[in-house]
């Protein structure tokens, strides 16, 4: 029997064509991970392929492409695609776009277009969000005002994108654990969830008048690296387990209206309002299990409110006493220090004098001499039988 009769008689067999015999379930899922440009393209397969990409569960724009498209490039297609999308819920929506703004009246319609994609995959319970617009000078492309509202959305990663107050409300946001953010702007005065556990805020601005307060205290997980602006304050996470800070040298963590870097002002505004006794960063750092903070030559960290601090110096003396961390480590990088090490090893190598050396000397010259009267007495014995011989001879 020939190979082509064999598998027309295996049950559930459609010839060739294995992939076409799964579940629509199964596809829709496997189109998820193809870009939308794609997963459209499969309709034309078979007539099998023809509706099977509106419910995908999964929709990426520009994820892998090698040189962005701009906004207006990508809006006739992505327009078209969601409206013939039927009402399946999303598990993935991941939106990449290069931003050219040469007119006016264009960049306010890219920004109201890309704001209703978002929001279009909200609505559809996108469970994991990633918006990353790749802008062609300084200014972040920026979100709508209106509140982030989900109970399905679980991770959201945001790149080059300016956010305000009521963006990063995320108390209507339930499920949401993970959030990353990526060279983002920060114009707020609060970052708040009642149940994300991890935050990355990387390479990021925050204001440099004010204080931005972090406020999670569900977090397990939390980095802040290569920040500009304020230190932000954090305020208590009991759950936190490990953290990583990064402090550079360009950080603006001082008060602009005071020579000393802190007025002291209950209702300054570049202050925040910090009382006495409350930590910067300490407060929210002090349950984690496993810390580190790293602070580059010439930065200005404030640890403490209370605490004067210079470039590259902090003159807090009880830190290790206040907060008992499993693992701390400290790196703050600075040339001078280093060779003021490398000069007091030197000095300590030739100051250094073995406490054993004397003994060792004493014993070694014990032994010596105790050798020595022993050859000694060895040659009066051969001289003594010597002589005994001589005179038996005579």
């Amino acid at each position: 029997m020939s190979q082509r009769k064999k598998a027309k008689e295996l049950p559930g067999s459609t010839g060739g064509d294995r992939i076409g015999a799964l579940p629509d379930e199964v596809l829709h899922h496997v189109l998820s991970f193809l870009p939308a440009q794609e997963a459209v393209q499969t309709c034309l397969l078979a007539r099998r392929w023809l509706h099977l990409w509106k419910s995908a569960t999964g929709l990426r724009i520009g994820e892998d492409d090698i040189y962005l498209r701009c906004v207006k490039d990508q809006k006739e297609f992505l327009n078209r695609l969601l409206l013939l999308r039927d009402g399946a819920p999303l598990d993935t929506c991941v939106l990449r776009f290069r931003w050219l703004v040469w007119f006016r009246d264009e960049g306010l319609d890219d920004t109201v277009r890309v704001n209703h994609w978002f929001r279009h995959a909200l609505l559809h319970k996108v469970r994991f969000l990633l918006l990353d617009v790749d802008i062609c000078y300084h200014s972040p492309f920026l979100m709508d005002e209106m509140p982030l509202v989900s109970r399905h959305l679980t991770r959201l990663q945001l790149k080059n994108i300016g956010l305000n107050n009521s963006f990063l409300n995320f108390s209507s946001c339930p499920a949401l654990e993970h959030l990353v953010f990526e060279s983002c702007k920060f114009d707020c005065a609060k970052i708040s969830s009642s149940s994300a556990k991890r935050l990355s805020i990387a390479d990021s601005y925050f204001s440099e008048t004010s204080r931005v307060r972090i406020a999670i205290p569900s977090l397990v997980s939390l980095q802040l690296d290569y920040f500009h602006g304020r230190t932000p304050v954090l305020e208590t996470m009991p759950s936190l387990l490990d953290a990583f800070v990064r402090v550079l040298y360009w950080t603006k963590d001082y008060c602009i209206w005071s020579d000393s870097g802190d007025c002291g002002h209950e209702n300054c505004e570049s202050c925040y309002g910090i009382k006495d006794n409350n930590c910067v960063l300490l407060e929210g750092l002090s349950e984690a299990k496993t810390l580190g903070l790293i602070s580059e030559h010439g930065s200005c960290t404030k640890l403490h409110s209370s605490t004067c601090t210079g470039s590259g110096e902090s003159h807090s003396s009880d830190l290790f006493q206040v907060f008992s961390f499993e693992e701390i480590e400290i790196l703050e990088e600075d040339e001078n220090d280093q060779d003021e090490e490398e000069e007091d090893e030197d000095e300590d190598e030739d100051s250094y004098e073995n406490p054993f050396e004397d003994e060792n000397e004493d014993s070694y010259k014990g032994e010596h001499e105790d050798e020595d009267n022993e050859d000694e007495d060895e040659d009066d014995d051969d001289e003594d039988e010597d002589e005994d011989e001589d005179e038996d001879e005579e």
